[in-house]
């Protein structure tokens, strides 16, 4: 999501070297209060690490889970699986 918008780490005043653009983790916001923490997982496909990461936040809310934004590309590699699967 940030190299989509545009933005690189040198663009915020931060270095390459000492950090990395990865999934896995999200703010914890709260309206009125603001940022309150952080979440992240570890251990996946930094994308799949994110989606465990949203999915585990609707649970607690306990709202149904929605494919965010970076499942997109997962969805699209699913789909082109089925479509090998189905022409071979």
């Amino acid at each position: 999501m940030f190299r989509h918008e545009g933005w690189s780490l040198s663009s915020h005043g931060l270095s390459g070297q000492d950090y990395t653009l990865f999934g896995g983790g999200v703010p914890l916001r709260v309206a009125n209060a603001g940022i309150i923490g952080a979440m992240s997982v570890s251990g996946l496909d930094h994308i799949e690490d994110h989606e465990l990461v949203i999915e585990a936040l609707c649970w607690h809310l306990g709202i149904a889970h929605v494919d965010s934004v970076l499942s997109y590309p997962r969805a699209v590699r699913m789909r082109e699986r089925e479509q090998v699967h189905v022409e071979h």
